[in-house]
Parts: C-alpha cells; sequence; structure tokens
C-alpha cells in the first residue's frame, strides 16, 4: 500500500541505497577487531589448499564403519598439514581449552 504523498518507505531505502557510493556503505563496516591476531583467522594455515579423501567403506550395508572413519580423516588431515601423525595434525587447529563443536551435513 503507498503512502498518501506517493512515497514508501521501500522507495526511500532504494533511493538512499542508489545514492551512496560503495565507499560510503563500507565506512560503516568493521575494519578492525579488538580480538588478537590469530594463525587460525582467515584466511586459515593452509590458504587455498584443498584434499579431498574417499573410502567407500566408510558406510556398508548401511552401517558406519569406524576403522574406515578413522583411516580417512587420518589420510585427509595428514595429507593436509603434512603433519606425521593424526595428533600433529589436530594440534595445528585446536589446542588445551578450546572449544570445538562438529556440524554434520547430511548430504
Amino acid at each position: 500500500m503507498r503512502p498518501r504523498n506517493g512515497f514508501s518507505r521501500r522507495d526511500w531505502f532504494q533511493a538512499t541505497l542508489a545514492g551512496m557510493t560503495a565507499a560510503q556503505l563500507a565506512s560503516g563496516a568493521q575494519i578492525s577487531s579488538k580480538a588478537e591476531a590469530s594463525k587460525l583467522a582467515m584466511p586459515g594455515l593452509y590458504r587455498g589448499r584443498v584434499v579431498a579423501v574417499h573410502n567407500p567403506a566408510t558406510i556398508t550395508s548401511g552401517q558406519f564403519g569406524a576403522e574406515a572413519i578413522h583411516q580417512t580423516i587420518y589420510k585427509g588431515m595428514t595429507q593436509l598439514t603434512g603433519a606425521p601423525d593424526l595428533r600433529s595434525a589436530w594440534k595445528q587447529f585446536v589446542g588445551p581449552g578450546d572449544v570445538v563443536g562438529i556440524k554434520v551435513n547430511p548430504v
């Protein structure tokens, strides 16, 4: 529904944003943080590096294969980091006192 003057909030926002330059829009963006810099901050330890691992034995007849899953994670983490073992590989990303959350994507 348009107000009597023919100028709605949507019209105002569109006109305002169209008139702003990219620099004006970016000036309100956060450009620094009070948090200490971390080796894990973007872009991360292995910028642009991708390791793909596949093991068909991770699920067999609808059942998870724990050993196959362990081997797959071991292979992926050691290939990514170049670490000699899984413990050393994980230590590059987490340390004592860190809280780790795991998000599962069932797709």
